[in-house]
């Protein structure tokens, strides 16, 4: 069985807590998607209270820690060596719009390092796990699953979160989506643009921890197998 430190243990926790009354709002959702006002306050307001609940949970387990929130410091700890990034709700389009995939962000960076990212899907409960040096996982409280790159030589499917790309074979604007299929060896590779800290981290850490490679162009980073980085950034 896969061990995880204690503070991934109390990153899943607050995540799990979070997404008990986020499942709820995601529900209600769809009886508002005839009035977009409506739809966006009411999506305001399931952002300020995930972020509210995970500020708590840190705040009580970890007072020292600083809070980094879509860029933004909300908390500024004593403990200047360890900092929470968080993103409440990755892919809050598709959450405004009653679609799946959106997912709870959480990096936890240590002496300028991150360390531990976990990406929480509220709907499934599907947890995504990666800690330095010790690799990326798909979460099961018994036996995790190992997340590895895939290793196809030909036929690619590539991803992205850019909107206007009509090359790839999906778009997405759930981040986490993309970075666990990649990993997982769904996609060969992905394209990414527009990132906030939390993700990035995520990202970095989560490729490196499943045997990918990840490379930065310009404002853009490909998260890639090996075999398929060449093919991606000639169609890029």
């Amino acid at each position: 069985m896969q061990q995880f430190s204690s503070l991934t243990t109390l990153i899943i926790e607050a995540c799990q807590t979070a997404s008990n009354r986020l499942k709820r709002d995601f529900g209600e959702i769809e009886n508002l998607q005839n009035t977009p006002t409506g739809a966006n306050t009411f999506v305001q307001k399931a952002l300020e209270r995930t972020q509210a609940h995970l500020i708590k949970s840190f705040q009580y387990a970890r007072p020292k820690y600083s809070i980094i929130i879509n860029d933004k410091k909300v908390v500024q700890g004593t403990d200047i060596g360890h900092t929470f990034y968080i993103d409440p709700i990755n892919g809050i389009q598709s959450f405004l719009r009653g679609l799946e995939g959106f997912k709870i962000f959480i990096a936890l960076q240590e002496q300028k390092e991150t360390i531990a990212a976990i990406m929480f899907d509220p709907l499934s409960e599907g947890c995504f796990v990666a800690e330095k040096n010790k690799g990326a996982f798909l979460y099961h409280p018994y036996r995790s699953q190992r997340l590895r790159v895939g290793r196809r030589e030909k036929d690619f499917f590539f991803g992205t979160n850019i909107s206007d790309n009509k090359t790839f074979n999906h778009k997405t604007d759930c981040v986490g989506s993309l970075i666990a299929g990649v990993c997982g060896g769904k996609y060969d590779a992905i394209i990414l643009n527009d990132l906030n800290e939390t993700e990035e981290k995520t990202a970095e850490l989560f490729i490196s921890e499943s045997g990918g490679h990840l490379e930065k162009s310009k404002d853009k980073i490909i998260l890639s197998s090996l075999a398929a980085l060449h093919t991606v950034k000639t169609i890029d």
